[in-house]
């Protein structure tokens, strides 16, 4: 259960001030946790308990008398099976202060980019083991949550609605982080668009970015294709393609070029009102030669109340001879697991989720 809170800003009788002028704020979060068996194809066969992107938040609103309204949100990540500090600072997640009305809203901060926002429709497994982003970000690092981030966003309009965005620099101050003197412009800003339409049991999204040549993991755009088709009421078809160019100087249109497609499929089945089953494969087709990976995950749900879930997944990646991608890096607390080059990655997760 979220916790709400509505604060009167004055008395009416005091000043004067309209009944809409009123605070509203809530606490929200997740509590993801999952024991997991990983093979990384070399050697290592091992139990891991895992923390998959829990999160705690808190957010707010204010309705204006001018007719605008305030929004805020604060959130950070909760590492619930250890005490590791590195992504928990707070605001490390999604934050922003913005405004809304009629027009739209703008908002910023430091979340997600309109891209990456624009894989949902095909996102079956976010936030576990077999998340697509192992396979989005394996070569160019898409899916991103920049620093300094301004966005504005459309209401809808029969059903379209259109977001874009711009990060100004990656730091603290827009200079170059290579050059000791602070005159040098940075060069290292973001610029992204979304377009979504969604229409009965139809959803689709399309997204683009383009990163400029100082930026950490170097210049390059990509765009990207998700659709959800619900063919019946509990059968969900979904579909994805993605194209990243790489427009680095060091690498692009050489043999370490990290150009590459990316083409998913998946679909998700009701069992009943509280199973699910679901299955979703992802291709990275990259440019560097031999360095192709395939990820199948295959996964279980069932709610136990609203407001939680038990969820069995096992999901693995075939890798080429000269990539070694995993199934268990995005979305999830667990780093220092590394594979060979072409081997077979895999692995089953038993979790409890937990939302309020």
């Amino acid at each position: 259960m979220k916790f709400k809170f509505s604060v009167s800003l004055l008395t009416l009788g005091l000043l004067g001030v309209s009944a809409q002028a009123q605070s509203s704020w809530e606490i929200y979060g997740r509590a993801n946790v999952s024991l997991d068996q990983l093979d990384n194809g070399a050697g290592y066969k091992e139990f891991n308990l895992v923390s998959n992107a829990s999160r705690l938040g808190f957010r707010g609103q204010k309705k204006f008398d001018s007719g605008l309204t305030g929004i805020w949100q604060l959130e950070s990540a909760i590492s619930i099976t250890n005490d590791a500090t590195s992504n928990q600072l707070l605001g490390k997640r999604d934050t922003f202060v913005g405004i809304q009305d009629a027009w739209g809203t703008l908002r910023v901060g430091h979340f997600d980019t309109p891209m990456k926002v624009a894989r949902d429709p095909a996102n079956l497994f976010g936030d576990q083991l077999g998340d697509m982003r192992n396979i989005t970000r394996a070569s160019l690092r898409f899916d991103e949550r920049p620093n300094n981030l301004i966005e504005y966003k459309t209401p809808s309009f029969n059903g379209w609605v259109a977001a874009i965005a711009y990060a100004a620099h990656e730091g603290m101050t827009n200079t170059d982080p290579a050059v000791t003197t602070s005159s040098v412009a940075g060069q290292n800003g973001m610029m992204g668009y979304s377009l979504t339409y969604r229409q009965g049991n139809l959803l689709l999204a399309y997204a683009g970015e383009s990163y400029e040549n100082k930026a950490s993991n170097g210049k390059r755009d990509g765009n990207r294709l998700a659709a959800s088709y619900k063919v019946r009421p509990d059968l969900r078809l979904v579909g994805f393609f993605q194209k990243g160019n790489d427009k680095a100087t060091a690498t692009a249109g050489t043999a370490n070029d990290k150009s590459a497609t990316v083409t998913g499929y998946g679909l998700e089945y009701n069992l009943n009102p509280k199973s699910v089953i679901k299955f979703a494969s992802f291709k990275n087709d990259a440019k560097i030669l031999n360095g192709d990976s395939t990820q199948n995950a295959l996964g279980f749900e069932h709610l136990l109340d609203k407001q939680m879930r038990v969820h069995v997944t096992y999901a693995s990646v075939k890798n080429g001879t000269a990539a070694k991608v995993q199934p268990w890096v995005q979305g999830r607390d667990l780093t220092g697991l590394a594979s060979a080059s072409g081997a077979t990655a895999e692995g089953l997760s038993v979790g409890l989720r937990y939302d309020f």
